[in-house]
Protein backbone atom coordinates (compact mmCIF):
# COMPACT_ATOMS: atom_id res chain seq x y z
CA UNK A 1 0.00 0.00 0.00
CA UNK A 2 1.43 3.36 -1.07
CA UNK A 3 2.07 5.97 1.57
CA UNK A 4 1.44 9.69 1.19
CA UNK A 5 3.92 12.18 2.64
CA UNK A 6 2.77 15.74 3.07
CA UNK A 7 3.06 18.96 5.03
CA UNK A 8 0.01 20.85 6.16
CA UNK A 9 -1.03 24.22 7.53
CA UNK A 10 -4.08 24.54 9.76
CA UNK A 11 -5.67 27.58 11.41
CA UNK A 12 -7.47 27.83 14.72
CA UNK A 13 -10.54 30.02 14.12
CA UNK A 14 -10.89 31.00 17.78
CA UNK A 15 -7.40 32.53 18.22
CA UNK A 16 -6.77 33.14 14.48
CA UNK A 17 -3.32 31.53 14.44
CA UNK A 18 -1.68 29.02 12.09
CA UNK A 19 0.18 25.77 12.75
CA UNK A 20 2.55 23.90 10.39
CA UNK A 21 3.18 20.15 10.62
CA UNK A 22 4.04 17.05 8.61
CA UNK A 23 2.36 13.65 8.42
CA UNK A 24 2.26 10.38 6.54
CA UNK A 25 -0.83 8.39 5.64
CA UNK A 26 -1.30 4.97 4.07
CA UNK A 27 -3.43 5.99 1.08
CA UNK A 28 -5.21 9.29 1.65
CA UNK A 29 -4.96 12.76 3.11
CA UNK A 30 -7.48 13.38 5.89
CA UNK A 31 -5.83 15.76 8.31
CA UNK A 32 -8.52 16.43 10.90
CA UNK A 33 -10.01 12.93 10.96
CA UNK A 34 -8.59 11.39 14.15
CA UNK A 35 -6.09 14.23 14.22
CA UNK A 36 -3.14 13.80 16.61
CA UNK A 37 -0.26 16.18 17.22
CA UNK A 38 2.70 16.31 19.59
CA UNK A 39 2.20 20.07 20.02
CA UNK A 40 0.97 20.84 23.53
CA UNK A 41 -0.35 24.21 22.34
CA UNK A 42 -2.53 22.62 19.67
CA UNK A 43 -3.71 19.84 21.98
CA UNK A 44 -4.78 22.40 24.58
CA UNK A 45 -6.78 24.30 21.94
CA UNK A 46 -8.48 21.07 20.82
CA UNK A 47 -9.42 20.27 24.41
CA UNK A 48 -10.75 23.80 24.90
CA UNK A 49 -12.58 24.43 21.61
CA UNK A 50 -12.73 21.03 19.90
CA UNK A 51 -11.15 19.82 16.67
CA UNK A 52 -13.86 21.68 14.67
CA UNK A 53 -12.23 24.96 15.72
CA UNK A 54 -9.43 24.16 13.22
CA UNK A 55 -9.59 24.45 9.44
CA UNK A 56 -7.13 23.26 6.78
CA UNK A 57 -5.39 26.12 4.98
CA UNK A 58 -2.78 24.38 2.83
CA UNK A 59 -1.47 20.89 1.99
CA UNK A 60 1.64 19.96 -0.02
CA UNK A 61 2.40 16.35 -0.97
CA UNK A 62 5.82 14.83 -1.67
CA UNK A 63 7.24 11.64 -3.11
CA UNK A 64 9.55 10.85 -0.19
CA UNK A 65 9.98 11.43 3.48
CA UNK A 66 13.13 13.49 2.89
CA UNK A 67 11.34 15.98 0.64
CA UNK A 68 8.51 16.44 3.14
CA UNK A 69 10.85 16.98 6.09
CA UNK A 70 13.14 19.35 4.21
CA UNK A 71 10.17 21.47 3.12
CA UNK A 72 8.79 21.53 6.66
CA UNK A 73 12.20 22.54 7.98
CA UNK A 74 12.56 25.44 5.53
CA UNK A 75 9.05 26.66 6.32
CA UNK A 76 9.57 26.49 10.10
CA UNK A 77 12.82 28.43 9.86
CA UNK A 78 11.07 31.17 7.90
CA UNK A 79 8.35 31.71 10.54
CA UNK A 80 10.48 31.78 13.69
CA UNK A 81 9.37 34.34 16.29
CA UNK A 82 6.21 35.20 14.34
CA UNK A 83 3.22 35.77 16.60
CA UNK A 84 0.63 34.59 14.06
CA UNK A 85 1.85 30.98 14.33
CA UNK A 86 1.30 28.45 17.11
CA UNK A 87 4.59 26.59 16.45
CA UNK A 88 7.11 26.81 19.30
CA UNK A 89 9.36 23.92 18.25
CA UNK A 90 11.21 24.66 15.02
CA UNK A 91 12.86 21.25 14.51
CA UNK A 92 11.30 19.47 11.56
CA UNK A 93 10.27 15.81 11.61
CA UNK A 94 7.09 15.28 13.56
CA UNK A 95 5.03 12.20 12.84
CA UNK A 96 6.79 11.66 9.49
CA UNK A 97 9.99 10.70 11.24
CA UNK A 98 8.17 8.72 13.93
CA UNK A 99 6.21 6.65 11.43
CA UNK A 100 9.05 5.45 9.22
CA UNK A 101 12.75 5.14 10.15
CA UNK A 102 15.32 5.62 7.39
CA UNK A 103 19.04 5.06 7.12
CA UNK A 104 21.60 6.97 5.10
CA UNK A 105 23.38 4.91 2.42
CA UNK A 106 26.43 5.75 0.32
CA UNK A 107 27.59 4.77 -3.20
CA UNK A 108 31.40 4.70 -3.47
CA UNK A 109 31.40 4.69 -7.29
CA UNK A 110 29.20 7.75 -7.76
CA UNK A 111 30.07 9.39 -4.41
CA UNK A 112 26.35 9.85 -3.69
CA UNK A 113 24.36 9.78 -0.47
CA UNK A 114 20.66 9.01 -0.15
CA UNK A 115 18.08 8.03 2.48
CA UNK A 116 16.65 4.53 2.27
CA UNK A 117 13.81 2.83 4.22
CA UNK A 118 15.33 0.77 6.99
CA UNK A 119 13.08 -2.25 6.47
CA UNK A 120 14.12 -2.65 2.81
CA UNK A 121 17.30 -4.33 1.55
CA UNK A 122 20.16 -1.99 0.68
CA UNK A 123 20.62 -1.81 -3.13
CA UNK A 124 23.68 -3.36 -4.78
CA UNK A 125 26.66 -0.98 -4.78
CA UNK A 126 25.45 0.94 -1.74
CA UNK A 127 26.57 0.66 1.90
CA UNK A 128 24.95 1.79 5.14
CA UNK A 129 26.34 5.11 6.32
CA UNK A 130 24.30 6.26 9.33
CA UNK A 131 20.80 6.42 10.77
CA UNK A 132 18.55 9.14 9.39
CA UNK A 133 18.30 12.29 11.47
CA UNK A 134 15.84 15.10 10.83
CA UNK A 135 17.32 18.36 9.54
CA UNK A 136 18.96 20.29 12.36
CA UNK A 137 20.32 23.78 12.87
CA UNK A 138 23.88 22.66 12.27
CA UNK A 139 25.83 25.80 11.40
CA UNK A 140 23.12 28.10 12.77
CA UNK A 141 24.21 30.78 15.21
CA UNK A 142 22.33 32.18 18.18
CA UNK A 143 21.80 35.92 17.84
CA UNK A 144 20.49 38.55 20.25
CA UNK A 145 18.72 41.84 19.59
CA UNK A 146 20.60 44.63 21.39
CA UNK A 147 17.45 46.74 21.88
CA UNK A 148 14.92 44.14 23.01
CA UNK A 149 17.09 41.22 24.18
CA UNK A 150 15.13 38.82 21.94
CA UNK A 151 16.96 35.64 20.89
CA UNK A 152 16.92 34.20 17.38
CA UNK A 153 18.83 31.98 14.96
CA UNK A 154 20.91 32.94 11.96
CA UNK A 155 21.29 30.60 8.99
CA UNK A 156 24.84 30.10 7.68
CA UNK A 157 23.81 31.73 4.37
CA UNK A 158 22.01 34.72 5.90
CA UNK A 159 23.41 38.17 6.72
CA UNK A 160 23.28 39.39 10.32
CA UNK A 161 20.42 41.93 10.60
CA UNK A 162 21.04 45.44 11.88
CA UNK A 163 20.74 45.72 15.67
CA UNK A 164 21.55 42.04 16.21
CA UNK A 165 24.81 40.45 17.44
CA UNK A 166 26.07 36.89 17.82
CA UNK A 167 25.19 35.61 21.31
CA UNK A 168 28.82 34.92 22.28
CA UNK A 169 29.69 38.55 21.45
CA UNK A 170 26.62 39.71 23.37
CA UNK A 171 27.73 37.78 26.45
CA UNK A 172 31.17 39.38 26.24
CA UNK A 173 29.61 42.85 25.97
CA UNK A 174 27.59 42.18 29.13
CA UNK A 175 30.70 40.93 30.91
CA UNK A 176 32.77 43.92 29.84
CA UNK A 177 30.09 46.34 31.01
CA UNK A 178 29.80 44.83 34.48
CA UNK A 179 33.33 43.58 35.20
CA UNK A 180 35.64 45.91 37.10
CA UNK A 181 38.89 46.13 35.14
CA UNK A 182 42.10 46.27 37.20
CA UNK A 183 45.80 45.91 36.60
CA UNK A 184 48.80 44.98 38.76
CA UNK A 185 51.42 47.57 39.72
CA UNK A 186 54.56 47.14 41.85
CA UNK A 187 57.24 49.18 43.60
CA UNK A 188 59.73 46.31 43.41
CA UNK A 189 58.75 44.83 46.78
CA UNK A 190 54.97 45.04 47.03
CA UNK A 191 52.27 44.26 44.48
CA UNK A 192 48.77 45.75 44.38
CA UNK A 193 45.89 46.27 41.94
CA UNK A 194 44.53 49.55 40.61
CA UNK A 195 41.61 50.28 38.28
CA UNK A 196 42.41 50.78 34.61
CA UNK A 197 41.12 54.32 34.83
CA UNK A 198 43.95 55.10 37.27
CA UNK A 199 46.79 53.87 35.06
CA UNK A 200 47.46 57.43 33.92
CA UNK A 201 48.15 58.44 37.51
CA UNK A 202 50.42 55.64 38.81
CA UNK A 203 52.19 56.80 42.01
CA UNK A 204 55.87 57.69 41.84
CA UNK A 205 58.15 54.70 42.29
CA UNK A 206 55.51 52.28 41.01
CA UNK A 207 55.23 50.63 37.60
CA UNK A 208 52.92 48.26 35.73
CA UNK A 209 53.49 44.57 36.44
CA UNK A 210 54.23 42.49 39.53
CA UNK A 211 57.27 40.92 41.15
CA UNK A 212 57.38 37.30 42.18
CA UNK A 213 56.97 36.58 45.86
CA UNK A 214 60.34 36.17 47.53
CA UNK A 215 61.06 32.77 49.04
CA UNK A 216 61.02 32.76 52.84
CA UNK A 217 62.63 30.65 55.55
CA UNK A 218 61.22 29.77 58.97
CA UNK A 219 63.11 30.66 62.12
CA UNK A 220 62.40 30.31 65.85
CA UNK A 221 63.63 31.58 69.21
CA UNK A 222 62.35 28.44 70.95
CA UNK A 223 59.00 29.91 71.92
CA UNK A 224 57.57 31.33 68.70
CA UNK A 225 58.20 31.26 64.95
CA UNK A 226 58.43 33.80 62.16
CA UNK A 227 59.59 34.07 58.55
CA UNK A 228 62.47 36.03 57.00
CA UNK A 229 63.62 36.39 53.40
CA UNK A 230 67.25 35.33 53.83
CA UNK A 231 69.69 33.85 56.35
CA UNK A 232 71.37 37.26 56.65
CA UNK A 233 68.18 38.62 58.25
CA UNK A 234 68.12 36.09 61.15
CA UNK A 235 68.23 38.13 64.42
CA UNK A 236 70.46 37.22 67.34
CA UNK A 237 68.97 34.49 69.50
CA UNK A 238 67.01 33.00 66.59
CA UNK A 239 67.83 29.92 64.52
CA UNK A 240 66.49 27.95 61.56
CA UNK A 241 63.53 25.65 62.31
CA UNK A 242 60.30 25.82 64.30
CA UNK A 243 59.29 25.80 67.95
CA UNK A 244 57.68 22.82 69.69
CA UNK A 245 54.51 21.36 68.15
CA UNK A 246 52.53 21.86 71.35
CA UNK A 247 53.18 25.62 71.55
CA UNK A 248 50.07 26.46 69.52
CA UNK A 249 47.68 24.62 71.82
CA UNK A 250 49.42 24.86 75.21
CA UNK A 251 51.25 28.18 75.23
CA UNK A 252 54.77 29.24 74.37
CA UNK A 253 57.41 26.78 75.64
CA UNK A 254 54.84 24.65 77.51
CA UNK A 255 53.76 21.00 77.31
CA UNK A 256 50.92 19.03 78.90
CA UNK A 257 51.61 16.56 81.70
CA UNK A 258 49.34 14.46 83.93
CA UNK A 259 49.54 12.27 87.03
CA UNK A 260 46.59 10.08 86.14
CA UNK A 261 44.17 12.32 88.04
CA UNK A 262 44.77 15.85 86.81
CA UNK A 263 46.69 17.46 83.98
CA UNK A 264 48.52 20.76 83.74
CA UNK A 265 51.02 22.70 81.63
CA UNK A 266 54.73 22.37 82.31
CA UNK A 267 57.76 24.27 80.92
CA UNK A 268 59.33 22.29 78.11
CA UNK A 269 62.89 22.99 79.27
CA UNK A 270 62.27 21.59 82.80
CA UNK A 271 62.29 17.91 83.77
CA UNK A 272 58.95 16.20 84.35
CA UNK A 273 58.24 15.72 88.10
CA UNK A 274 58.16 12.21 89.60
CA UNK A 275 54.76 10.56 89.31
CA UNK A 276 53.85 12.67 86.31
CA UNK A 277 53.99 11.79 82.63
CA UNK A 278 53.78 13.71 79.41
CA UNK A 279 50.46 13.86 77.54
CA UNK A 280 46.77 14.53 78.08
CA UNK A 281 44.83 13.00 80.94
CA UNK A 282 43.69 9.57 79.73
CA UNK A 283 40.08 8.94 78.89
CA UNK A 284 38.88 6.73 81.72
CA UNK A 285 36.12 5.16 79.62
CA UNK A 286 38.43 3.87 76.90
CA UNK A 287 41.64 1.91 76.43
CA UNK A 288 44.84 3.96 76.71
CA UNK A 289 48.51 3.13 76.79
CA UNK A 290 51.60 4.35 78.69
CA UNK A 291 55.07 4.03 77.22
CA UNK A 292 58.29 5.62 78.47
CA UNK A 293 56.49 7.96 80.86
CA UNK A 294 54.08 9.18 78.17
CA UNK A 295 50.34 8.54 77.89
CA UNK A 296 48.76 7.67 74.53
CA UNK A 297 44.97 7.87 74.38
CA UNK A 298 44.77 6.29 70.95
CA UNK A 299 46.32 3.21 69.39
CA UNK A 300 47.39 5.27 66.38
CA UNK A 301 49.46 7.60 68.58
CA UNK A 302 51.48 4.80 70.21
CA UNK A 303 51.92 3.16 66.79
CA UNK A 304 53.42 6.42 65.50
CA UNK A 305 55.71 6.65 68.54
CA UNK A 306 56.99 3.11 67.91
CA UNK A 307 57.20 3.56 64.15
CA UNK A 308 54.81 0.65 63.52
CA UNK A 309 51.58 0.25 61.62
CA UNK A 310 48.49 -1.20 63.29
CA UNK A 311 49.13 -4.82 62.20
CA UNK A 312 52.79 -4.69 63.25
CA UNK A 313 51.79 -3.31 66.66
CA UNK A 314 49.22 -6.08 67.14
CA UNK A 315 51.82 -8.72 66.28
CA UNK A 316 54.44 -7.19 68.61
CA UNK A 317 51.96 -7.09 71.50
CA UNK A 318 50.89 -10.68 70.83
CA UNK A 319 54.56 -11.79 71.02
CA UNK A 320 55.14 -9.70 74.21
CA UNK A 321 57.96 -7.71 72.54
CA UNK A 322 57.16 -4.69 74.72
CA UNK A 323 56.50 -6.58 77.98
CA UNK A 324 57.29 -4.29 80.89
CA UNK A 325 57.53 -1.22 78.63
CA UNK A 326 53.93 -0.71 77.54
CA UNK A 327 51.12 -0.67 80.12
CA UNK A 328 47.48 -0.85 79.07
CA UNK A 329 44.55 0.57 81.02
CA UNK A 330 40.78 0.44 80.67
CA UNK A 331 38.39 2.27 82.99
CA UNK A 332 41.37 3.19 85.14
CA UNK A 333 42.38 -0.46 85.68
CA UNK A 334 45.40 -2.19 84.20
CA UNK A 335 44.57 -4.91 81.67
CA UNK A 336 46.47 -7.25 79.38
CA UNK A 337 46.72 -7.28 75.60
CA UNK A 338 44.50 -10.36 75.54
CA UNK A 339 41.75 -8.30 77.19
CA UNK A 340 42.09 -5.65 74.46
CA UNK A 341 42.06 -8.07 71.53
CA UNK A 342 39.29 -10.28 72.90
CA UNK A 343 35.81 -9.41 71.73
CA UNK A 344 33.13 -9.26 74.38
CA UNK A 345 30.43 -11.93 74.14
CA UNK A 346 26.90 -11.01 75.17
CA UNK A 347 24.14 -13.36 76.21
CA UNK A 348 20.61 -12.67 77.41
CA UNK A 349 18.40 -14.87 79.61
CA UNK A 350 14.67 -14.16 79.55
CA UNK A 351 11.92 -16.36 80.90
CA UNK A 352 14.50 -19.12 81.40
CA UNK A 353 15.54 -19.03 77.72
CA UNK A 354 19.09 -18.10 76.61
CA UNK A 355 19.51 -15.72 73.65
CA UNK A 356 22.87 -15.06 71.98
CA UNK A 357 21.47 -12.33 69.72
CA UNK A 358 19.57 -9.26 70.84
CA UNK A 359 17.37 -9.55 67.76
CA UNK A 360 16.19 -12.99 68.90
CA UNK A 361 15.34 -11.53 72.31
CA UNK A 362 13.34 -8.73 70.67
CA UNK A 363 11.32 -11.28 68.68
CA UNK A 364 10.64 -13.29 71.87
CA UNK A 365 9.36 -10.14 73.58
CA UNK A 366 7.45 -9.02 70.47
CA UNK A 367 9.03 -5.55 70.44
CA UNK A 368 11.23 -3.53 68.13
CA UNK A 369 14.81 -2.56 68.96
CA UNK A 370 13.79 1.01 69.79
CA UNK A 371 10.91 -0.11 71.99
CA UNK A 372 13.26 -2.55 73.78
CA UNK A 373 15.66 0.30 74.55
CA UNK A 374 12.80 2.34 75.97
CA UNK A 375 11.68 -0.53 78.19
CA UNK A 376 15.26 -0.92 79.49
CA UNK A 377 15.50 2.78 80.34
CA UNK A 378 12.17 2.68 82.19
CA UNK A 379 13.20 -0.46 84.10
CA UNK A 380 10.28 -2.49 82.76
CA UNK A 381 12.51 -5.55 82.14
CA UNK A 382 14.34 -5.56 85.47
CA UNK A 383 14.14 -9.03 87.01
CA UNK A 384 12.88 -10.57 83.78
CA UNK A 385 15.89 -10.13 81.49
CA UNK A 386 19.48 -10.78 82.61
CA UNK A 387 22.58 -9.69 80.66
CA UNK A 388 25.87 -11.61 80.72
CA UNK A 389 29.08 -10.19 79.21
CA UNK A 390 31.93 -12.69 78.92
CA UNK A 391 29.79 -14.96 81.13
CA UNK A 392 29.75 -12.34 83.88
CA UNK A 393 26.32 -11.23 85.02
CA UNK A 394 25.80 -7.49 84.73
CA UNK A 395 23.97 -5.44 87.31
CA UNK A 396 22.10 -3.42 84.68
CA UNK A 397 20.93 -3.92 81.14
CA UNK A 398 22.84 -1.61 78.79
Amino acid sequence: MDRVYYTYTIRNKEVDKLYIGSRTKSDRIDILDGYYTSSKVVRNLIEQYGVDSFEVVDVKTFNSIEEAVMHENDTLQSIQNREDYLNINFSAGGSVIKSQTHIQIYNELTDEYMYHPKQLDIPTGWIKQSSFQPPSRLGYKHIVNLDTGDVGHLKPTDVLPDGWVIKTEYNQLIKDSTEKKTEWITDGNTNKRIELSQIGSIPDGWRLGKVAKKPTIRITDGTCDKYVFSIDEIPEGWELGSSQRNNISTGKGMIKINNGVIQKRHPIDESIPEGWMRGDLPNKNAVYYTYKNTTYNYKKDICDALGLNSNQFDWAMLKNKYAGEITIFRNGEQITWADVSRKDTKEYICDGIKFKKASDLHKHLGVTCRKFEGMVKRGELDGRVELYINKQKQEKLN
